[in-house]
């Protein structure tokens, strides 16, 4: 498979990405391109075709899932060369974009995100979490007061856990808590897979926790088998992100496992073609 040779992270970041399980680069994109990550953010809120996930207000939303569907900012967006490229050299492969979805932790108002990892989703639909990266766009700046996602560095090493034991962690049932369908578990308020709190200390025993802080314009790109959660933003500054999840192109839902839902699991497994550089500036012109 045929690659694009510029390089976007090096050798030594790579190297952090097995080990850690998380690259973060700071400040990818300047404040000017943030600012128009943020207005197509508001135009995506208002896009009724834009599958949402609520609080357990059932007002404030918590995800917006499907994003590069039915926005052409970010259809365009996640053929970026500075995001591509670096999930390339990470898979070693090409790459096509699985989902998008934005967490939506709103000023006063985002409650947590338990323990968990991304790989749940993955699982079942028979991908291999070694097939798969996901990246995160600050869309704000991340800092100490607005729930940052709090990582387990090195907790990635313990693969996909049996989804039965993640599966049997008590939840806390709302009345209000947004289920009336069943794919909204995983990105609603009461997770259905949760990384129980015995691996848990375990794995901070061991790796202790980082909570990756920045401008908006910050990038995370992370293992989706790492240990990561939240806490409630009580602070009234916003902390919105876009999660893209990139799949090796050497590897495709199985077909008795795929979402009848295009906007969780896509159907377009040709390798993802980056923007060119003048496509690129274009983009937040």
């Amino acid at each position: 498979m045929k690659l694009t040779t510029k390089p976007i992270i090096t050798t030594e970041q790579i190297q952090q990405y097995d080990e850690l399980g998380f690259i973060f680069l700071p400040e990818l994109f300047s404040k000017a391109e943030a600012a128009a990550m943020q207005r197509e953010f508001s135009a995506s809120l208002e896009n009724e075709n834009i599958e949402k996930v609520f609080e357990q207000d059932g007002k404030t939303v918590r995800s917006l899932v499907g994003v590069h569907l039915h926005n052409d900012f970010y259809r365009d967006f996640v053929r970026h060369p500075k995001i591509l490229l670096a999930v390339q050299q990470l898979l070693g492969t090409d790459a096509y974009v699985l989902r998008t979805h934005m967490v939506c932790k709103r000023a006063f108002q985002g409650d947590a995100w338990p323990w968990h990892q991304d790989a749940y989703i993955c699982y079942q639909e028979g991908i291999p979490a070694s097939n798969v990266v996901k990246v995160i766009i600050f869309l704000d700046e991340v800092n100490e007061f607005n729930s940052p996602m709090n990582v387990i560095p090195g907790s990635h090493k313990q693969g996909s856990l049996d989804p039965e034991i993640c599966a049997s962690v008590p939840k806390t049932v709302t009345e209000n808590a947004d289920s009336d369908s069943d794919w909204k578990e995983s990105f609603g308020v009461d997770l259905l897979y949760r990384v129980p709190q015995d691996i848990v200390k375990s794995a901070v025993e061991q790796g202790g926790i980082i909570a990756p802080k920045g401008a908006a314009g910050s990038v995370v790109l992370f293992n989706v088998n790492i240990f990561h959660g939240s806490t409630p933003n009580i602070s009234p500054f916003e902390r919105r992100n876009l999660h893209t999840t990139y799949v090796s192109v050497n590897k495709t839902p199985s077909p008795q496992s795929l979402s009848s839902e295009v906007f969780l699991t896509g159907r377009d497994y040709k390798p993802t073609q980056p923007l060119s550089e003048s496509q690129a500036m274009n983009l937040f012109s």
